[in-house]
């Protein structure tokens, strides 16, 4: 069983649509990543405290999107690009973690590998494939990669409460 997609949208570019989708990305450094966060950390307790008034989910969303665009000060382009760079890095990074504790438990049994279970090689070449964040160095460069990376601590926290926000539903 192998665990590589074989969906050609997730091969590597070529090294010219990789140098084409770098440029025309948006150049994150630590000020731009540094308003995202207070974007997000408004946005995310402006809806908290508009759910315990009482506010429907929407209108709760609503106004902590209002008030965070307006803290922040990033145009619609940035959140959006921004969201989506820490999204796929919070998103490769979760995997990541879960195929860690997956590495552990199996190179922990003793007894044979289950039938059609992955293989310790293959579940290794996953992590591998996931920690090089490919498609995310493709479209913001290796210098955003290493940025978000050393954001890790802050970014992760603040993706698993958006997303447990925007589950709720309502």
């Amino acid at each position: 069983m192998s665990l590589t997609r074989k969906n050609p949208e997730h091969a590597p570019l070529d090294s010219a649509d990789a140098r084409t989708l770098v440029l025309a990305a948006l150049v994150l450094d630590d000020a731009l990543l540094d308003r995202y966060v207070l974007h997000q950390e408004t946005y995310l307790a402006t809806a908290e405290e508009a759910l315990r008034r009482g506010h429907t989910h929407a209108a709760a969303l609503v106004e902590a999107h209002e008030k965070a665009a307006s803290a922040s000060g990033l145009t619609p382009r940035e959140e959006g690009a921004l969201a989506a760079a820490v999204r796929t890095f919070c998103t490769a990074r979760l995997a990541v973690a879960l195929l860690d504790r997956k590495l552990g438990r199996v190179q922990g049994e003793t007894s044979g590998a289950t039938v059609g279970a992955p293989t310790l090689a293959e579940l290794q070449s996953e992590r591998a494939r996931l920690d090089a964040m490919v498609p995310l160095r493709q479209r913001f460069g290796a210098d955003a990669v290493a940025l978000l990376r050393a954001r890790e601590p802050t970014l992760m926290p603040l993706h698993e409460r958006t997303t447990r926000l925007l589950s709720r539903g309502g």
